[in-house]
């Protein structure tokens, strides 16, 4: 969740970083990712959260589901004009910081073209993006399953993400007692 460190958010507003980034940077989670990388071959890092801490590792790094249609779309569908220029801001600065942070990385998935076109208009270079869509695979469907007692369902995405709880929510209120 979003809990900034007092004093870092006034901090953010004159950086090129986002803000939330300035404001909930952890220099001990950033100490221990790099102390670890010592020993390691890869780093890979989930979401904006934990990706922005791969700069600097020195090692091949990967930014695991970018999503900057998020932000962008936010900026692009305000109408009020503070609101407007408050998001367009806080876009540019995210447009900024993707590049940076893509020029560290070795591949950054994203899971859908849109995405993929998204981070590739701001300047990302097309050829660390790789598209992995969110799905099953078909085959692996027609496997046959031994069945979990009692039956199991498991929901592996973040509910910290607002839309991903949504769903989560709703399929517990909607679809669950229909089961």
């Amino acid at each position: 969740p979003f809990t900034p460190v007092a004093g870092r958010a006034r901090h953010g507003l004159l950086s090129m970083t986002p803000r939330s980034l300035v404001a909930t940077d952890d220099p001990e989670v950033r100490a221990l990712v790099a102390a670890r990388s010592a020993s390691a071959h890869l780093a890979v890092g989930f979401g904006l959260s934990a990706a922005r801490y791969l700069e600097g590792l020195g090692m091949p790094a990967v930014f695991e589901e970018a999503e900057p249609r998020q932000i962008q779309g936010q900026a692009e569908q305000a109408t009020a004009w503070p609101q407007r220029a408050r998001l367009r801001l806080t876009w540019w600065k995210h447009a900024h910081y993707l590049r940076r942070l893509a020029g560290a990385c070795a591949a950054i998935t994203v899971v859908s073209e849109q995405e993929q076109r998204s981070l590739i208009s701001i300047g990302v270079e097309a050829s660390r993006i790789h598209l992995v869509p969110n799905g099953a695979d078909a085959a692996d469907l027609a496997r046959p399953r031994v069945v979990a007692t009692p039956p199991r369902l498991i929901y592996a995405g973040a509910v910290t993400y607002p839309p991903n709880l949504d769903a989560v929510t709703w399929f517990l209120a909607e679809v669950m007692p229909r089961v």
